[in-house]
């Protein structure tokens, strides 16, 4: 999904103007996986950024910096630029390095593309005019890197860019999978993001985008609580942002805790730590509705000023209120606040929930897309050098919960990825020795009862 935006010079020159055909022109690809790096480039990814019209908030340098500084590594941002020039990055994307355990080969890597997981989408930068040599470019980058799975669910980019990436990866080495939002349990669609393309003003608004009944309804509802003295709505500032934020999250546990079960901390910790960031950039609107000193409702939306765009990230009411509604009160406040603002849209984000469609929105489709690569006989194929120390890790989990059979697996496949890896050969070892007494203690037993105890 990208939404109109000015064009500005993204501070790179075009490949017209390198006198290099377009298509033929060559790219070096850089693998950052350092902080400090990542930071030096911070003028490059914004200009960058700028000049893409096809780049989110979730792909700004106010987002993704916090989120990459702040995510527990490993992580890797592709960085593009034309070989046979003095010419910068012209594309970057950024993604996170994951280790995971799979019966069917033993350890493995996915990449996923940064920001998935939250809710958010996901992405790349590429200055326009070098999106055909780019992003084919990491496509040959990332075939190079040993991962078993590529991970690209909720992207947000255009068919063309989208599928410039996928033509890189040849089916008779990958396959892909196309995740079917149709089968979840509540029967949302998180493969469309619906939006509201807004008018110049607020009656106008009312008037083309909202049908009768709901177009009174707003009216209603935002005269009660203007012309109340039990009810409010306040927009959170410095002073009330950590209370405010208090009463989102509580809230949001509250309703949707449980399908996050262990996780549950680390989201909300997670949730806070971004949106305390965006308000210190100010790029936060939080708005909490009340009725006398009780809160009913709260609405967290990012502001993104480059596509003119309100961002609504998180939202709760308490359900058992009524009159007015305070999940319609706050999405109303929140609609006529963009319009004042001078925005053209209001993104609603994934899923196709029934509510949204009554504030008259339009649909936007994502890409999901989980490329695999096909099976192979070495087990190595799968994991990469780079981030052993996260398989050794997972190996050794396994071996702490008496998974003995899975240790020794990702202990033999670290091996033959890195074979004088020191920690994995005394670690097969150490099994080695178990099995040996293990074996003893069984025909010890044998030979004084005639059989195994």
């Amino acid at each position: 999904m990208a939404f109109p935006v000015r064009a500005v010079d993204g501070g790179g020159r075009s490949a017209r103007e390198l006198n290099t055909p377009e298509r033929t022109l060559a790219m070096r690809i850089d693998v950052i996986d350092e902080y400090p790096r990542l930071c030096d480039l911070k003028d490059t990814w914004q200009n960058l950024y700028d000049a893409d019209p096809e780049a989110h908030f979730f792909l700004s340098w106010t987002w993704m910096s916090k989120w990459l500084e702040e995510v527990v590594p490993p992580w890797i941002v592709l960085a593009a630029r034309p070989e046979r020039s003095d010419e910068g990055y012209v594309a970057f994307f950024p993604l996170r390095v994951l280790t995971r355990f799979r019966q069917d080969v033993g350890l493995v890597n996915v990449l996923q593309a940064a920001c998935h997981g939250l809710g958010e989408y996901t992405g790349l930068i590429c200055h326009p005019d070098f999106e055909d040599q780019a992003i084919p470019a990491f496509a040959k980058q990332l075939r190079k890197i040993r991962w078993a799975t590529l991970d690209l669910r909720s992207f947000s980019s255009s068919d063309k860019r989208f599928n410039l990436i996928l033509a890189g990866f040849a089916k008779q080495s990958f396959r892909f999978e196309y995740p079917d939002f149709s089968a979840t349990g509540d029967k949302i669609d998180y493969g469309i993001a619906p939006y509201i393309d807004l008018p110049d003003s607020w009656d106008d608004y009312l008037t083309t985008k909202l049908r009768s009944e709901t177009r009174r309804k707003a009216r209603r509802f935002l005269r009660q609580v203007e012309d109340s003295d039990e009810f409010r709505i306040t927009h959170a500032n410095a002073d009330t942002l950590d209370r405010d934020l208090d009463f989102l999250l509580r809230l949001w546990a509250l309703m949707w805790g449980s399908r996050y079960s262990k996780n549950l901390e680390t989201v909300q910790r997670t949730d806070r730590m971004m949106l305390e960031h965006a308000f210190d950039e100010g790029a936060l609107f939080l708005s909490v509705f009340w009725k006398n000193d009780q809160p009913l409702g709260a609405l967290a939306a990012l502001i993104d000023r480059k596509n003119k765009s309100l961002v609504v990230k998180l939202h709760v009411r308490d359900d058992t209120f009524r009159n007015p509604s305070p999940g319609f009160v706050l999405f109303a406040d929140a609609i006529r606040y963009a319009i004042g603002e001078g925005f053209k849209t209001c993104d609603f984000m994934r899923g196709n929930h029934p509510y949204k469609y009554s504030f008259g929105v339009d649909e936007a489709s994502l890409h999901d897309c989980l490329v695999h690569r096909r099976p192979a006989r070495d087990t190595a194929t799968y994991l990469d050098k780079r981030w052993l120390n996260d398989a050794l890790a997972l190996a050794h989990g396994a071996r702490d919960t008496f998974q003995f059979e899975d240790a020794e697996r990702g202990y033999r496949q670290v091996l033959k990825v890195d074979p004088r890896n020191r920690d994995a050969r005394e670690a097969l070892a150490q099994e080695r020795d178990r099995k040996r007494d293990q074996t003893a203690a069984v025909q010890k037993s044998k030979n004084k009862t005639g059989r195994p105890r």
